[in-house]
């Protein structure tokens, strides 16, 4: 365990080579105010130490990279647990052509939500951003739990909540077991749609995690199956 004045000078450190990275055009887009207001979401040493080593990791990691990564976690993670399922069924004699068909249907009928904490400018949009555009998820399969009707989740095999980045785990446990959605005119909290849609297999999808303990940071994609 580092101590509290080692976290404290590691944190001044770091903070020292992001802004450096940020003035020397190192790094093209993001501002010292918006590095500052998305420190602002760790609160102790520990937790903006976590941030730190995130950003020193990922000042490596490209769009591209980012990209690739969401189409395996789709395809090669959640899709095919599916897969497995429909070839042992079959005994392993998917066609390629049924393949394709699988993957179509899974796209279909798959529906994503944004980790949420009420800030309309958090990163978690940022990945709905690369679904959208650049891995052609259609807009009408992201759901908004704030006004919704049953239709939209009748056909789900698979609702996705999407994050950039857990720390302590703490967001997910909390928009999960507090997050108040509405459904057909039915308020009731998250954790509480498997009784309306027991088949829907829910995943918890995020791009970097420190696997619950803040000296470990890596950068990866962390699966959930939250039911």
């Amino acid at each position: 365990m580092i101590d509290s004045q080692k976290l404290i000078d590691a944190n001044k450190l770091s903070r020292e080579k992001a802004i450096f990275y940020i003035d020397s055009k190192f790094w093209s887009k993001p501002s010292i105010s918006e590095l500052d207001n998305w420190l602002n979401n760790f609160k102790t040493s520990e937790e903006k130490y976590c941030a730190y080593k995130l950003i020193n990791r990922l000042v490596y990691y490209s769009e591209s990279d980012i990209i690739r990564l969401l189409d395996f976690t789709l395809y090669e993670k959640i899709f095919k647990r599916r897969l497995l399922n429909l070839e042992i069924e079959s005994q392993f004699s998917i066609s390629k052509k049924e393949l394709q068909s699988l993957k179509n249907d899974f796209k279909n009928d798959l529906r994503i939500i944004p980790l949420s904490t009420g800030d309309q400018s958090e990163s978690s949009l940022a990945i709905l951003r690369h679904l959208t555009n650049d891995l052609g998820i259609s807009n009408s399969l992201i759901i908004n739990f704030s006004n919704s009707k049953s239709e939209d989740l009748e056909n789900c095999k698979n609702l996705i909540i999407v994050d950039d980045f857990i720390g302590s785990g703490t967001q997910i446990k909390t928009f999960w077991n507090t997050q108040e959605i509405v459904i057909d005119g039915k308020r009731m909290f998250l954790n509480q749609i498997k009784k309306m849609f027991p088949n829907i297999e829910i995943d918890y999808m995020c791009l970097v995690t420190t696997c619950f303990d803040p000296y470990k940071t890596r950068v990866l994609f962390y699966i959930s199956k939250i039911n």
